[in-house]
């Protein structure tokens, strides 16, 4: 049973990373934009990542809270209820 999960997450993980698109990828297919080359010649990325902790700056009913932002409600050890209801603002 392990070995049959084991292959099929296996099997999972490489779809996933044939689908993916650089951002190379994603510029090649707009030649026409005026900062293609530059963009391309300047090797220039930006990975934004965000998320409803994103809105509190590590910042949870006054209180400065330090880690991973993904963490806020862990590390604020936040009521489910009150940390879905700030879903409806994000």
């Amino acid at each position: 049973m392990v070995r049959i999960l084991t292959i099929g997450l296996l099997v999972l993980a490489s779809f996933s990373s044939f689908s993916q698109q650089t951002a190379r990828d994603t510029i090649a297919l707009d030649k026409k934009h005026p900062l293609t080359d530059w963009f391309t010649e300047s090797k220039y990325a930006l990975f934004l990542h965000w998320g409803l902790y994103s809105q509190y700056s590590n910042q949870w009913k006054g209180k400065t809270l330090y880690g991973i932002g993904e963490w806020i409600m862990y590390l604020a050890q936040a009521d489910i209820r009150e940390y879905e209801a700030a879903a409806k603002l994000f």
